[in-house]
């Protein structure tokens, strides 16, 4: 192939990767043709997002605090999780404009931009290009992230950028062994920013930080990088750290179990070792059930299991497979001695060991996962891993489409044998006309009940508890979270569970929200609040 063919190949290549979550998207929705809406997602995490980054693009944070059973965060009034990790919604959102509807536009387009740019860094073939076309339209989660306000599409992204900038350097490098510092520390900058969002990336840092110590010569140039690495990881940490104490409220349960480590040191050695094995022990069988469940109760959490440890697998096969056949310095060669462009498509050291680290970084994740995390939570951090392991598996030069297409094989089958019905998990949230006219009524109803204190901020006079549930009669109800989007921006939002009957005298926030009918509703009216809007489902009341 000439060289102005192959620029032509790899500009179409581009393109279409480039175009591929939106062709995903049109292609998908083709399956339901229903307009996607927030209003009817029971995800209520996206209440929570959707609303801090339309009071950090309004007012540069929520102006009333937002937590769990009253609390808040040390230092402003952000929920549990990093507001690093809204960055790009926060960004499109003061340029364009942040609406239920823009959100699910800015993820297409954040994912067509990191696909662009693996695109332009890595250059992969036609056979590839077409590889990762399969991929992503066999995973159809990709999709059901798109149209939502979670995270998952931005951690996505960066993962995909990350990946990019480092194949890219490898490629580059694989040239002119003088060039692609840039790529690396661009790639390091990103894995810091990945850590702020969410810690478990930090997995990522380490490899263009061991990549710098391989490739540098000489030991004291060795021994600079490997205190430059160790201030480089020991800052990120100890931001990560500042950013969890003082920007995030209190959660209703532990985000990490580490009693796996402090046994060592408040029990004893012995003690230690029982309680690290026990827990793997138990967290495994636990592990083990959620599998068995995917088969017999469709349970989403053991589908992601499944499909994460397939891949594992693949990997594992793959990098032996290649492992024994892989020879750059020959690769290379043989291109010098046909006179042609030096340039190595997903082959070489570089990537062999881009894809090995993928692989440790994988079992790492799932070791904590059994250890640290509560599995069905856990288990949807997997989907990242998934989505950009699968991406890698397929840039084997040899074997990546076989392994790729058996990975495909079985994510079509959940798929299509124990996703469809569930609509919780895996279906698109769709409009409907009821939906809007009641969010009609209480943005009118807010409009005129809530006032906002823009002096005191933040403040509990700017916040709303949102009671989970409560007892209807003899029922226990679920609250119709979803109404409160229509809040003023800028309010807080607490998200009680069987929390303000209990501490009815001690509540702090100025409005409730519960179920019509119920106990809250109730003492409310018992205490003389004041009503700002009630529907057949749904009730909001100022105390003052």
């Amino acid at each position: 192939m000439s060289i102005k063919k192959e620029k032509r190949s790899d500009i179409i290549c581009i393109a279409i990767l480039t175009l591929l979550p939106l062709i995903t998207s049109v292609v998908w929705k083709l399956f339901n043709m229903a307009d996607g809406s927030l209003l009817t997602s029971e995800w209520n995490d996206e209440l929570f997002y959707f609303k801090q980054v339309e009071a950090i693009i309004d007012h540069g944070y929520p102006l009333g605090y937002y937590g769990f059973n009253e609390s808040h965060a040390l230092s402003f009034s952000f929920a549990a999780w990093s507001p690093v990790l809204v960055w790009p919604w926060v960004i499109l959102g003061f340029i364009f404009g942040w609406t239920r509807t823009t959100v699910m536009i800015f993820n297409v387009f954040i994912y067509m931009a990191a696909m662009f740019l693996f695109g332009l860094f890595v250059k992969p073939s036609v056979k590839q290009t077409a590889g990762i076309c399969v991929w992503f339209l066999a995973f159809f989660l990709n999709v059901r992230y798109i149209f939502s306000c979670m995270p998952e599409v931005i951690c996505f992204a960066h993962l995909i950028v990350f990946w990019a900038l480092m194949l890219g350097y490898f490629r580059v490098r694989s040239e002119d062994a003088s060039k692609g510092k840039g790529y690396i520390i661009a790639a390091i900058a990103l894995s810091m920013l990945m850590t702020f969002m969410r810690p478990y990336l930090i997995l990522f840092l380490v490899f263009p930080l061991l990549v710098l110590f391989v490739n540098e010569k000489g030991k004291k140039k060795k021994l600079i990088v490997v205190g430059i690495s160790l201030v480089i990881m020991g800052m990120t940490a100890f931001i990560y750290y500042l950013l969890n104490h003082y920007l995030s409220a209190e959660y209703l349960m532990p985000f990490f179990y580490t009693d796996f480590i402090t046994t060592f040191f408040t029990k004893g050695f012995g003690a230690g070792v029982h309680n690290l094995f026990g827990t793997l022990y138990y967290k495994g069988k636990d592990f083990i059930q959620y599998m068995k469940d995917a088969f017999y109760i469709d349970r989403a959490a053991g589908i992601f299991f499944w499909w994460f440890l397939f891949m594992m697998l693949l990997q594992l096969i793959e990098s032996v497979l290649e492992g024994r056949s892989f020879r750059k310095e020959k690769q290379s060669e043989a291109a010098e001695k046909n006179g042609a462009r030096k340039k190595i498509r997903f082959t070489g050291t570089g990537a062999f060991y881009s894809r090995i680290y993928m692989l440790f970084a994988d079992f790492a994740f799932l070791v904590a996962l059994l250890l640290m995390y509560k599995l069905t939570e856990g288990s949807k951090h997997l989907l990242t891993f998934i989505c950009v392991g699968v991406l890698l598996m397929i840039m084997e030069s040899k074997k990546g489409l076989i392994f790729g297409s058996l990975m495909c094989v079985c994510v079509i089958y959940f798929g299509a044998f124990h996703c469809v019905g569930n609509d919780y998990d895996f279906g698109i949230p769709e409009f409907t006309d009821e939906s809007e006219a009641r969010i009609a009524y209480w943005q009118q109803a807010f409009s005129e009940g809530i006032e906002l204190d823009t002096g005191n901020v933040p403040s509990y006079d700017n916040a709303i508890i949102w009671e989970f549930n409560d007892v209807v009669g003899d029922e226990t109800i679920t609250t119709d979270w979803q109404m409160l989007y229509a809040l003023p921006s800028g309010t807080g939002i607490s998200c009680c569970y069987e929390y303000t009957a209990d501490h009815f005298d001690e509540i702090r926030c100025r409005y409730i929200s519960a179920p019509s009918g119920g106990r809250i509703e109730e003492l409310c009216t018992e205490a003389g609040y004041r009503l700002i809007g009630r529907d057949e489902r749904f009730c909001v009341y100022a105390r003052y």
